[in-house]
């Protein structure tokens, strides 16, 4: 992958990297040291990359390696977590803020309950926007068996939000 082929990739993904490292170490500071780590040690082994197609993947696994290694580094908690979408949106009003706050944490703790490689698949689907394909190599899955996970992950979800409205 030639220099000017990485840096179109990585413009074209930048958003969604960001966003996926903020949820990881939660805090805007942090978040730019770890995409700098990232976006460097991608640059030191671009050379490795040996089919272009698979770059997405490639730049998430590093992205997550290196934001566990600065949570690690500087020991904090690794969290489960979620982004503060209310950082990254426009303002909302304030019954907004709460009927969103209310029902993300709803959800929040639904996926919680879940077990953490289905939880790294919503994420990666519904956050990040990554296919199916993208999510399989990234997490070292077979295709199929990521979409049936997604699938009995969100039945998962919508038996627990359930289970929590009767209770």
């Amino acid at each position: 992958m030639t220099k000017n082929q990485f840096n179109d990739e990585l413009e074209f993904n930048y958003e969604k990297l960001y966003k996926f490292i903020f949820s990881i170490v939660k805090n805007m500071i942090s978040c730019d040291d770890v995409i700098m780590e990232t976006i460097i040690s991608a640059l030191e082994h671009r050379k490795q990359l040996k089919d272009d197609s698979k770059f997405k993947s490639w730049i998430f696994q590093i992205a997550k390696r290196e934001s566990v290694n600065y949570l690690v580094k500087n020991k904090r908690e690794i969290p489960n977590g979620h982004l503060d979408k209310e950082l990254m949106s426009e303002e909302l009003s304030i019954e907004k803020k709460y009927i969103n706050g209310e029902t993300e944490k709803r959800m929040y703790d639904a996926i919680l309950e879940l077990d953490s490689v289905d939880q790294y698949i919503l994420h990666y689907k519904y956050y990040c926007e990554m296919t199916f394909d993208e999510i399989s190599k990234t997490l070292h899955l077979n295709v199929n068996t990521v979409k049936t996970r997604n699938k009995r992950a969100l039945e998962k979800i919508k038996r627990i939000l359930e289970r929590n409205d009767n209770e």
